[in-house]
């Protein structure tokens, strides 16, 4: 569960399972925008608790092997745990965006 192997491998399905995930899954933020894409898919990654037992499965019957079943819990534990942080840091990025708006639309009215 801790060898280098699973944790690199695990590594790389992370990124799979946040792209995979918010490719399809941000297309149905409305209006779409980057913002919403970002927090809607950022919010919907934090689903993977069936990864779990689809793995477990999977290594039951043979079709995973230790490494291969360590990397995939890997992957779904650390995408699952990121998943509130990436949603908290959208949130962010569209205050941002929403109070430098605001500010360059209060500059203009003082113009």
């Amino acid at each position: 569960m801790f060898s280098g192997h699973a944790i690199g491998k695990g590594a790389i399905l992370t990124l799979v399972a946040i792209v995979g995930k918010m490719l399809p899954l941000g297309l149905f933020a409305k209006p779409l925008t980057l913002n919403n894409f970002l927090k809607f898919s950022f919010a919907m990654n934090g689903r993977g608790e069936f990864s779990f037992l689809i793995a477990k499965e999977a290594k039951e019957q043979g079709i995973l092997n230790s490494s291969d079943f360590s990397a995939t819990i890997w992957g779904a534990f650390v995408s699952s745990l990121l998943a509130p942080f990436l949603f908290r840091w959208a949130r962010r990025r569209e205050s941002l965006h929403h109070y430098s708006a605001d500010v360059q639309k209060n500059n203009m009215n003082m113009s």
